[in-house]
């Protein structure tokens, strides 16, 4: 058990110890044995007070045998990191968190799979997962920047020739779409 911290209030002391032992008598067995301060506090938790609630509250295993399994060879840092999936825009760069990350690219073509598994561990590292495997990424200082490609020049038009627009064809006289339907279907 770790001990309290000496920063700690008497009333959080007490509140702490109970919330540990699921009683919440913690605070009255500290003001029976005339307990005020954090150091005594500390030896009569350890001394003491654990033992009693490990009588208490010990259970015997029904089997001797530990069915635990070995966590050897098992990456926990990737079992306990917080991850998320993000879209990845056009010029491989994607958002997580306010900040922007922009992948290195793969190729010189935009992203096929456009999702990025970002994964945070708990010291704080980030790793981005591109289709199956990390990738180096850099974080830019500012957002970036939507720049507007080129527009091409469109040859300008000659002012000399106007341009007379051309009358809508229309169908003639026989023409069937100006016959009744009753005609079309007598002959």
């Amino acid at each position: 058990m770790a001990e309290i911290s000496p920063a700690s209030g008497a009333s959080e002391l007490a509140a702490a110890a109970g919330a540990r032992s699921g009683s919440g008598s913690v605070g009255k067995e500290l003001r029976l044995a005339g307990i005020n301060d954090l150091i005594s506090a500390n030896s009569f938790l350890s001394e003491k007070y654990l033992d009693q609630i490990n009588q208490k509250f010990a259970v015997e295993p029904r089997e001797a045998a530990d069915d635990h399994r070995s966590a050897e060879g098992v990456d926990l840092a990737a079992i306990f990191c917080h991850e998320e999936d993000r879209v990845l825009s056009q010029d491989w760069i994607l958002r997580f968190k306010g900040k922007y990350y922009q992948l290195e690219r793969q190729s010189g073509y935009a992203p096929s799979a456009a999702r990025v598994q970002v994964r945070q561990y708990l010291d704080g590292e980030l790793r981005l997962n591109y289709r199956g495997q990390d990738v180096a990424y850099r974080e830019l200082s500012e957002r970036p920047v939507n720049t507007p490609k080129p527009a091409e020049k469109k040859a300008q038009p000659d002012l000399a020739k106007e341009s007379v627009p051309k009358a809508k064809p229309n169908p003639s006289t026989d023409h069937p779409w100006r016959q009744s339907y009753k005609t079309l279907r007598l002959r």
